[in-house]
C-alpha cells in the first residue's frame, strides 16, 4: 500500500474511532460517578490575579448578567483567535484566561476617586484593581460611557489561583449526602425525556437528578476534532474543482461540440475566488464590494430562476404523478386533495356545516391527522432506513473497505 493512501486510511480511522467513542463512553467515568436528587448546592468560587494587583475573589453562582465568564484564547474555523467561554473545570490553577462580567446598559456614570457606573438596573458597578471596562471586545474608558452604552467588565491575563468546585447535598437512597466535588468532576442534568447535559452547580435546582463524575476527554475535545470534518470538507471540495478543470481543460484543447461552456467554468471560478476573498472584510468598505455584488446581485438573481424553473418542473412532475392509473395513485391523490383542501379557509367552509359534534370528519382535522399520524409513521421509517444505510456506508468508508477512497 502507498504511503499517502496509508496516511489518509489512518487518519480517517483515527478520527472515526474518536467519534464512535465520543458516542459510546459515558460523559462521566463509570464505577467513579455518584447519581441522586439535589436538595441544595454550594457554587462553584476562584480567585484571578492579574499582574501585581490583589486577587480578585469570584463566584459562579447566579448573578444574572454579572455572573462570571471565563474566556481562553482558541481558533476559529478560519485559524483567527478568540475568546470562548470555557468550564472552570477546564481551566485550572496556574491557567491564564480572561474574566468576563456583564453585559450591563449604563444608566449614568458617577465620577469620584474611582470612577462607577450605574446600570439600568439601579445596580453601582465599579472596577477592581487588575479590571478594565470594556465595550464591544476593546477597552473603552468609563468617562466617554453614555446612557444606553452597553459594556463589560473584564480582568484580562488574569491567572487562575485558587479553586474551590462547589458541593451539593443529594438525596440517595432517602439518605443525605454532602458530596464535594473535584477538580476535573462533571455534573450532568439528567432528564426522562431528553439525554442528560453538563451544567454548572448554580444551574441546579432543588428536585433535579443530576450524576457527578470525573470527565471523560471525549467531549471536551469534540470540537477540536470536529475540525476534521472542516479539514476533509476543504480537501474534496479542492479534489473537486481540480478534477472538473482537467475535464473542461481537455474540452478545451479538443474543442468538441459545446466547447466553449468550459470558457464560462474557468471565468467562474475565478469570480468565485475573487469575491471569496473579499468575504470576510467588513461591510461597507471597498474591499468586500465586489464580494456583496456577487453574492446579492449575481448569485441571488441566478438562484432565483433556478428556483423558478424548478418550480414549473416540479409541477409537471406532480401533475404526471397524480394521475389515477391504479389504486395507489388514487389513494395518493385522495391523501393529498385532503391536505391541500385542510390547509386552506375553502376547506373548512366545505365541512363546517357538519357541525361541532361531527368536527373529527372537518377537512382540516382529517388533513392534521394524515400529517400527524400515517405521514410521521412513514417518515420514521423512511428516517430509519436511510440511517441504516448512511451507518453502513459510514462503516465501510470508516474501514477502508470502499475501493473508491481506499484502493484494492
Amino acid at each position: 500500500m502507498k504511503s499517502p493512501r496509508a496516511i489518509t486510511i489512518g487518519v480517517t480511522f483515527i478520527a472515526g474511532l474518536y467519534f464512535i467513542l465520543d458516542f459510546i463512553v459515558p460523559p462521566t467515568l463509570p464505577g467513579a460517578s455518584i447519581r441522586g436528587v439535589v436538595a441544595s448546592t454550594v457554587p462553584a468560587s476562584f480567585t484571578a490575579k492579574s499582574g501585581d494587583f490583589p486577587a480578585i475573589p469570584y463566584q459562579l453562582s447566579d448573578q444574572g448578567n454579572m455572573r462570571p465568564q471565563i474566556l481562553v484564547a482558541q481558533r476559529d474555523v478560519l485559524g483567527k483567535p478568540k475568546l470562548a467561554s470555557t468550564p472552570l473545570r477546564q481551566v485550572g490553577p496556574g491557567s491564564t484566561a480572561t474574566i468576563r462580567l456583564g453585559p450591563f446598559e449604563v444608566q449614568r456614570v458617577v465620577g469620584g476617586p474611582t470612577d462607577s457606573v450605574v446600570g439600568a438596573d439601579g445596580i453601582w458597578h465599579s472596577l477592581k484593581p487588575g479590571q478594565t471596562w470594556v465595550d464591544s471586545a476593546t477597552t473603552f474608558p468609563v468617562t466617554n460611557a453614555k446612557p444606553g452604552m452597553t459594556l463589560y467588565i473584564e480582568q484580562p491575563n488574569a491567572k487562575i489561583d485558587q479553586v474551590d468546585p462547589g458541593s451539593a447535598v443529594l438525596l440517595i437512597g432517602g439518605k443525605r449526602i454532602n458530596h464535594r466535588l473535584g477538580a476535573h468532576t462533571v455534573a450532568i442534568k439528567l432528564s426522562r425525556y431528553t439525554a442528560g447535559s453538563e451544567v454548572q452547580l448554580d444551574e441546579l435546582k432543588a428536585g433535579d437528578t443530576v450524576q457527578f463524575g470525573p470527565a471523560t476527554t471525549f467531549a471536551d475535545n469534540r470540537d477540536t476534532a470536529a475540525q476534521f470534518n472542516l479539514v476533509i470538507t476543504t480537501m474534496a471540495f479542492g479534489i473537486g474543482i481540480l478534477s472538473l478543470g482537467m475535464v473542461h481543460s481537455r474540452q478545451l484543447i479538443k474543442r468538441p461540440k459545446g466547447w466553449y461552456t468550459s470558457i464560462f467554468f474557468f471565468a467562474a471560478i475565478v469570480l468565485g475566488i475573487a469575491a471569496g476573498l473579499g468575504k470576510y472584510e467588513d461591510p461597507g468598505t471597498s474591499s468586500r464590494a465586489f464580494s456583496d455584488f456577487m453574492v446579492m446581485r449575481v448569485i441571488a438573481a441566478v438562484s432565483s430562476a433556478v428556483f423558478s424553473l424548478l418550480a414549473f418542473y416540479m409541477a409537471a412532475a406532480a401533475y404526471r404523478a397524480f394521475r389515477i392509473r391504479n389504486g395507489e395513485a388514487a389513494l395518493m391523490m385522495g391523501s393529498a386533495l385532503i391536505v391541500m383542501l385542510g390547509q386552506t379557509p375553502f376547506g373548512s367552509y366545505l365541512t363546517s356545516w357538519m357541525g361541532e359534534r361531527f368536527s373529527a370528519f372537518w377537512l382540516p382535522n382529517i388533513a392534521a391527522w394524515i400529517l400527524r399520524v400515517p405521514n410521521t409513521a412513514m417518515f420514521r421509517g423512511l428516517i430509519f432506513g436511510i440511517m441504516l444505510g448512511a451507518f453502513a456506508t459510514a462503516l465501510r468508508y470508516w474501514l477502508s473497505m470502499e475501493r473508491t477512497t481506499s484502493g484494492e
